[in-house]
């Protein structure tokens, strides 16, 4: 019983040192005040142009879009048309839809387009398929979009269509018996020219396995396909290539995991990286950040050569937080990710048991040291950032009854 106990300890002592000495790195590193900050709830993700940040607001409903300068934060324009979320800008065109993430179904549903410089409505697409599953991007003017065909009352497999408000340009079913995935872990994407899919086929029988398919987004042309039997945990695209993962269950390595490099225009395999489990989280031009999920610490990153997949080296970040490094984006050899602290009891799984403060953390992408980071935001997560040039614009949400949600931009230089 003495060696329980001293093992109970032991492991206590060393939490707690581990929570020290993050704190610690973090109390070392410079607090960035912000450049601006503005009262405002963003209900979807911020989009920024060099011109203008874009702000879905509205909390359980879609309202309007706000663009804002993002120099100073001052409102340029506001629609009259609400807007649930914003898919691309190209040239002087918004493309947007009047529902948000979770519409209710019998919630009119439209896509739009909006005159980038003064927000006033252009087209509106009426959705008026029933089996309208989401839309997935946009191409050269037209919405990608997923619809479910049903046999019978069940989804039998998906169309993925290209349309204008004015014409259908294109359609393509996946075979019979499949469906295309769209869970957080493993979503459809419109990039550089590909439509990418994630499609789960004869998903209740023993051919149970995926066929990631990749489609010309201007003719809806099959390009190329990759099948395999081993359940996906995970498939992220970054820049032109597609990152399968696997999670392995077995520890004794006779069954590994591994993540894969495929070329996003051909499917061709580059690499494996075997391990038992990782996901791709970011990259640049020269390296892939793999997240190591099976990690001791959640933080812990292998950095592999995005052509070969050799190793380059490994860290870990110091957060706070013990969960997945999420959001997360890289530019100019800085990785940015949310962090949290927990103050008081939290229930297992539910964080909205304890008061959450949460911040942005700049790494080193080199040594993974803290760099700075943004002042905490009290009683509030932040679900959201993005970069553009030299700035970081970020969004949080505030969960306390006296704290008001906020859009702020910080200067990355």
């Amino acid at each position: 019983m003495f060696k329980k106990l001293f093992k109970y300890v032991l492991v206590g002592v060393v939490l707690v040192l581990g929570y020290h000495a993050i704190a610690s790195a973090i109390s070392a590193a410079s607090t960035r005040q912000p450049v601006w900050s503005v009262n405002l709830h963003a209900s979807t993700a911020l989009i920024a142009t060099e011109n203008r940040l874009l702000v879905p607001t509205g909390t359980t409903k879609p309202s309007a879009l706000q663009s804002l300068d993002p120099a100073t934060g001052k409102v340029q324009w506001q629609s009259q048309q609400p807007i649930g979320r914003v898919f691309a800008v190209d040239g002087n065109t918004i493309y947007a839809s009047d529902f948000g993430s979770l519409p209710l179904v019998d919630d009119p549903k439209n896509l739009v387009t909006l005159d980038a410089n003064t927000g006033k409505t252009k087209a509106v697409l009426p959705l008026d398929n029933p089996d309208f599953e989401g839309a997935i991007g946009v191409f050269q003017g037209a919405f990608i979009l997923n619809s479910d065909v049903k046999q019978g009352v069940e989804s039998d497999h998906n169309e993925i269509s290209a349309r204008t408000p004015d014409k259908l340009l294109w359609k393509f079913v996946t075979p019979k018996d499949s469906m295309v995935s769209t869970s957080s872990e493993k979503l459809p994407v419109v990039q550089n020219g590909v439509v990418f899919l994630p499609v789960l086929v004869n998903p209740s029988t023993p051919q149970r396995g995926y066929q990631l398919t990749g489609l010309d987004a201007a003719t809806g042309k099959v390009l190329w396909t990759w099948n395999t039997s081993s359940e996906l945990t995970d498939v992220t695209v970054l820049g032109d290539t597609v990152y399968p993962a696997v999670y392995s269950k077995d520890r004794t390595g006779k069954e590994p995991g591994w993540v894969k490099a495929l070329d996003l225009k051909t499917g061709k395999e580059r690499w494996t990286h075997t391990m038992r489990g990782g996901e791709a989280k970011i990259a640049s031009d020269r390296e892939v950040f793999i997240w190591d999920g099976d990690a001791k610490t959640s933080t812990r990153f292998v950095v592999l050569d995005r052509q070969t997949g050799a190793m380059r080296r490994q860290f870990t970040l110091s957060r706070q937080d013990d969960r997945e490094p999420r959001p997360i984006a890289l530019a100019d050899n800085i990785i940015y990710t949310g962090d949290m602290e927990i103050e008081g009891f939290s229930a297992l799984g539910f964080y909205g048991s304890a008061k959450n403060h949460s911040r942005v953390n700049a790494f080193d992408a080199t040594s993974g040291q803290l760099v700075w980071h943004t002042p905490l935001f009290r009683e509030s997560h932040i679900y959201r950032f993005v970069l553009n040039g030299a700035r970081l614009f970020l969004s949080s949400n505030a969960v306390g009854n006296d704290v008001k949600s906020v859009v702020q931009s910080f200067a990355t230089r």
